[in-house]
C-alpha cells in the first residue's frame, strides 16, 4: 500500500565565509490516515543554529517520520530547491518516490507553472483546510497561514486529493480560467468561467498570465548559467534581514544577471518557473512587452560595457 507524505520546506539564505547557505528554518508535512482524516506535523529550527546542526535535525525528523508512519511517497509544490537541502541533509532519497504535484499540473495545461497563491485562491483551500480540520481549536488553525511549512504541506494534501479524485474537473477549470485569462481585455478586472460562473479577481488573472516559457532563444551557455544564478539569488532573498539587505544591494551593483531578472520579476515574469526551462522563449513576455529574454541580456550587457 502506497503510503503518501506532503511535505513542505522554508528556509532562508545563510552566508558563511563567501558562501551563502539554504538554512531550513522549519518543516511541516501532512498525510491522510486510514481513515481519511488530513494529519499534520511542524518542526522548527534556529536560523542561529550551525547550518551543519540543522541538516542533521532535518535528517533526523524525516527519517523519523519515515520510520513510524511507513512513509515511501514524498509529495511537493514545486521540489527544486526543497530536494537540494533534503538531499544536502544526507537522507537517503532512494527510499522514497518523489512526485512534484506542481510539475504534474503544469504538464496536463500547456506547462504552466502556477503559484500556490493562484491554486490557493481558485480552489479556496482555506475553507477546505477549514472542512478537513474542525477539531482544531481557533489558535491552532492560525498556524495553517498559506508560506508556512505546516499551511503548505497541508494545502498540498488537499491539492493532491482534489486532483485524484477528479483530475478532469481539476486540470479543467484551470485550462479554462487560462484561456479566458488570455483572451480577455488587459483592463477586465473579473473574468467569468462558463462551467462555473465564478468570479476571478484580476490578482488571479495576472498570475495565470505568467506563463512558462516556449522555445528557441540565442543565449549562449554562460548567459544560460548567469541567468539561472541570477534567479537563484533572487528566489533566495524574499525575506530580508538587514545583513542580507547589504548583500542584496552588493549584488545589484555587481551581477547584471541579478539586475536582468528583478527587471522579469517587474514585468510579472514568472522567475520561479524560468530556472528549469531557460531554453525557451516566454510567449507573454513578447505578447505583452515585445521582448524577450535576449532583448534584456543585451540591454545590461550595452550598460555593463559603458
Amino acid at each position: 500500500m502506497v503510503k503518501i507524505v506532503y511535505i513542505d520546506l522554508e528556509f532562508k539564505d545563510k552566508k558563511i565565509g563567501e558562501k551563502i547557505y539554504k538554512q531550513p528554518t522549519e518543516i511541516g508535512y501532512a498525510w491522510f490516515s486510514n481513515k481519511k482524516h488530513l494529519n499534520f506535523k511542524h518542526y522548527q529550527f534556529d536560523y542561529n543554529e550551525k547550518h551543519e546542526l540543522v541538516l542533521k535535525l532535518l535528517k533526523e525528523v524525516i527519517e523519523e517520520a519515515k520510520n513510524k508512519y511507513n512513509f515511501d511517497t514524498l509529495i511537493f509544490w514545486d521540489n527544486r530547491q526543497d530536494i537540494k537541502i533534503i538531499a544536502e541533509a544526507k537522507v537517503d532519497l532512494s527510499k522514497f518516490k518523489i512526485e512534484d504535484i506542481q510539475e504534474d499540473i503544469a504538464n496536463l495545461t500547456n506547462n504552466h507553472r502556477l503559484s500556490l497563491e493562484v491554486i490557493n485562491k481558485l480552489f479556496n483551500l482555506p475553507q477546505q483546510l477549514e472542512n478537513e480540520l474542525k477539531h482544531l481549536s481557533e489558535e491552532e488553525k492560525k498556524l495553517l497561514k498559506l508560506h508556512t511549512a505546516l499551511g503548505d504541506s497541508t494545502r498540498i494534501a488537499i491539492i493532491h486529493k482534489n486532483f485524484k479524485e477528479n483530475q478532469n474537473k481539476f486540470i479543467n477549470q484551470i485550462k479554462t480560467i487560462q484561456k479566458i485569462s488570455e483572451s480577455s481585455p488587459k483592463n477586465s478586472k473579473v473574468i467569468k468561467t462558463k462551467s462555473s460562473e465564478k468570479s476571478v479577481d484580476l490578482k488571479i488573472k495576472q498570475a495565470l498570465l505568467k506563463k512558462s516559457i516556449l522555445q528557441n532563444i540565442p543565449l549562449k551557455i554562460e548567459q544560460i548559467k548567469g541567468i539561472k544564478e541570477g534567479i537563484l539569488l533572487l528566489l533566495g532573498m524574499e525575506t530580508l534581514s538587514e545583513e542580507e539587505r547589504q548583500l542584496e544591494e552588493q549584488i545589484l551593483k555587481e551581477h547584471k544577471y541579478y539586475q536582468l531578472v528583478k527587471t522579469l520579476q517587474e514585468k510579472n515574469y514568472d522567475v520561479r518557473g524560468f530556472t528549469g526551462e531557460l531554453l525557451k522563449i516566454n510567449r507573454f513576455l513578447k505578447i505583452n512587452f515585445d521582448l524577450t529574454i535576449k532583448d534584456l541580456y543585451d540591454s545590461y550587457s550595452k550598460k555593463s560595457d559603458n
